[in-house]
């Protein structure tokens, strides 16, 4: 498993990527400017799976989508490295189940963790042609909400999201595309 992760102060960062080492986890910290290419380039090394958070956009480069008929920001970069390395998006929901009878007794547990692999987002229109990182992002965002909207206690987040609900001021200058339109290219 490949993934990106926030450099940690103090330390913290080292403990974080030596711990997922042990899971079978290789992290690519995130680093302006050379995150995507090294996410590509570790991608194609090896047939392994890449998860990516992606339902916040922690960067200028994000996409504006619609959730739920609102505008809202994510990162393009799961829709971008399925473009450049020809590889499948496949949306990812996670939610709770509550568990009963023999389940709830062999989980320990009364809640159980679902994860809910749907189908691949077509990164080719009908003629072959690559689409675009943004549409192929409202896509897997379309995909994916339409999941998380039957188990929406289960969406943890922990930032604002939405246009309507950020400060106008600072969206001002954030561009509306992501250079990563032009990597995938």
């Amino acid at each position: 498993m490949l993934t990106v992760a926030e450099k940690l102060p103090d330390g913290l960062y080292e403990e974080f990527v030596s711990f997922r080492r042990t899971l079978g986890i290789e992290i690519i910290p995130v680093q302006a400017h050379s995150t995507f290419r090294a996410l590509l380039r570790q991608a194609g090394s090896k047939p392994q799976v890449v998860p990516l958070l992606a339902d916040r956009d922690l960067s200028a480069g994000g996409a504006q989508v619609m959730i739920a008929g609102s505008a809202a920001r994510v990162a393009v970069g799961p829709a971008a490295l399925a473009l450049a390395g020809g590889y499948d998006l496949h949306p990812v929901a996670i939610y709770y189940e509550r568990l009963r009878g023999a389940r709830r007794r062999a989980a320990g547990s009364p809640w159980g963790i679902v994860i809910h692999f749907l189908p691949a987002v077509p990164t080719r229109d009908a003629d072959g042609r690559k689409r675009s990182v943004h549409d192929v992002t409202q896509d897997w965002v379309t995909s994916l909400f339409g999941v998380l909207a039957q188990h929406p206690q289960d969406w943890h987040m922990l930032q604002k999201v939405f246009l309507a609900d950020l400060d106008p001021t600072r969206l001002h200058d954030v561009p509306r595309s992501s250079s990563a339109d032009e990597d995938a290219a």
